[in-house]
């Protein structure tokens, strides 16, 4: 049966122009998508655009990895198993992706994660010929949740990130994983799930294991070689200091140093305002659809400033106590290099404020820059001019 649906897809797919023709490769595409041909030929096509379009075929030869990638992506590869296939192991705890973010634009990052796919690809090849010829196709994965915090996810440009990672993973690298293994899952990775799971397949969701912070490590040893398997991931191998991460081979990971971060108010993404010395600024934003999504961003040269978003229904005179509070008040510390970013989910129509209180600094002022973005109704088309719809007074950008 297999072997009819390949030659059909084969010869479906004749008018196509894909990088390798080899059975193995296009049983790839099939089987991703059930053997569906006329799907799995459209995959396929829209791989081979999304490749012309990203320059893939030429990315191993022209990329520089900036070096704040280099240093600060987690991640790296073992050969370990005895099977030949190579063993990926990212500590995305110890990730700073929120700092990678301020540090270069997700267009960038995107790219680096292609860079480091089509990396992948190319060691499976040269594993295939040091192997004698025998076809390596898949990897082993172990993704290290230890150390993963909320202030992660609390990002937006975190969790766009993340989905846009994940989709392009699954619709352009598919049947690559042959076993993923994620490891110290931590109380709120129910969360980190509820976004990447619905993105991945039936069949991808079925090869990964998780763990928490028990018996993973007996589970790896006896899997993999434990000479070539670093010790904290449950072998013998260490560092030329000792260190059982072996950190020569598997990137940390680790905070991002201010030096690399972009200087985010002069981008040209941004508008500006001066909260004097002990007073307060509302900044109003007018929400004519339910379930829009309200998105900020906004950062200070330097000091506190005290936080929060509140609902005042369509109608309500400012002095009427038809007033919530949606993100309770919070004092915090910014800085330009390091922006905070939000979102709230607008569930009736009506005016929302973002409230910068600086009432509590008598003598300082505040110098902010902000942007801010209305995002209409998933079922809505509608596009508002500048992501919003201001209401008198108030200056909004795009973020």
């Amino acid at each position: 049966r297999e072997r009819a649906a390949l030659d059909q897809f084969r010869e479906a797919t004749a008018d196509l122009s894909p990088p390798c023709r080899e059975d193995w490769y296009l049983l790839k595409w099939l089987r991703a998508r059930k053997f569906d041909t006329d799907e799995a030929k459209k995959m396929l096509r829209e791989h081979i655009a999304w490749r012309k379009k990203n320059q893939v075929d030429s990315i191993l030869d022209d990329y520089q990895a900036p070096t704040v990638f280099t240093k600060y992506c987690p991640g790296g590869v073992a050969e370990c198993s005895p099977d030949g296939r190579p063993v990926l192991i990212v500590p995305v705890g110890q990730g700073d992706f929120k700092g990678l973010l301020e540090a270069a634009p997700k267009a960038d990052l995107l790219r680096h994660c292609i860079f480091l796919l089509e990396s992948l690809e190319d060691l499976k090849r040269k594993l295939t010929l040091q192997h004698g010829g025998r076809l390596i196709q898949t990897m082993y994965v172990v993704s290290d949740m230890e150390g993963f915090s909320f202030w992660q996810l609390s990002s937006i440009e975190v969790v766009s990130a993340i989905t846009e990672t994940v989709r392009m993973y699954e619709d352009n690298y598919p049947e690559i994983l042959e076993e993923a293994y994620l490891v110290n899952a931590p109380s709120l990775f129910p969360m980190l799930w509820n976004i990447v799971k619905p993105l991945l397949t039936e069949r991808t969701t079925s090869k990964i294991h998780i763990f928490g912070k028990e018996g993973w490590r007996e589970l790896l040893a006896a899997r993999w070689d434990v000479e070539r398997l670093p010790a904290h991931w449950g072998g013998r191998l260490r560092g030329p200091d000792g260190d059982g991460r072996c950190t020569h081979m598997i990137c940390p990971g680790g905070p991002v140093p201010d030096n690399f971060r972009r200087k985010w108010a002069d981008t040209g993404n941004s508008k500006s305002h001066t909260v004097a010395a002990g007073s307060c600024w509302t900044l109003p934003v007018s929400v004519p659809k339910a379930g829009s999504e309200l998105r900020w961003r906004f950062g200070t040269a330097s000091g506190e400033v005290t936080f929060a978003v509140r609902f005042r229904p369509s109608g309500s005179a400012e002095d009427s106590g038809y007033v919530r509070d949606l993100v309770e008040p919070k004092r915090v510390a910014f800085s330009r290099h390091a922006p905070h970013s939000g979102s709230v989910c607008c569930h009736e129509p009506g005016t929302y404020e973002l409230v910068f209180d600086n009432s509590f600094s008598w003598l300082t002022r505040k110098e902010l820059s902000y942007s801010v973005e209305l995002l209409p109704p998933p079922s809505d088309g509608t596009v508002l001019t500048n992501g919003v719809s201001p209401t008198k007074d108030s200056v909004v950008a795009a973020d």
